[in-house]
């Protein structure tokens, strides 16, 4: 099992944020395309004044709407705080669902 890591950016990266959360996006579908058995894991907590608008489902979106499946991709809406611990928890719970 393979799977390949794309994450937010922090709020206060102002206007380069957008381009570089676009470039890790086009990065993680061209590893996607290499790597047709991986998954693609998107971690980002809420960024937005509407709550429940996460960063990790705005990336999902944009990387479903330019060709990857939904079979291959896994959210992480997670808070900075203790992110690293969250995260591997739930990549092992979600490998162990797989398999």
């Amino acid at each position: 099992l393979q799977e390949l890591s794309t994450y937010g950016l922090l709020k206060t990266m102002g206007a380069n944020a957008i381009k570089e959360l676009i470039s890790r996006l086009e990065t993680a579908l061209r590893s996607a395309e290499k790597y047709p058995e991986s998954y693609v894991l998107c971690t980002g907590g809420e960024t937005s004044r509407k709550q429940g608008i996460t960063e990790a489902g705005q990336m999902g979106s944009w990387l479903l709407a330019n060709g990857l499946s939904r079979e291959r991709l896994i959210l992480a809406a997670i808070v900075a705080r203790g992110a690293g611990e969250y995260l591997m928890e739930q990549v092992q719970r979600m490998i162990k669902e797989i398999q």
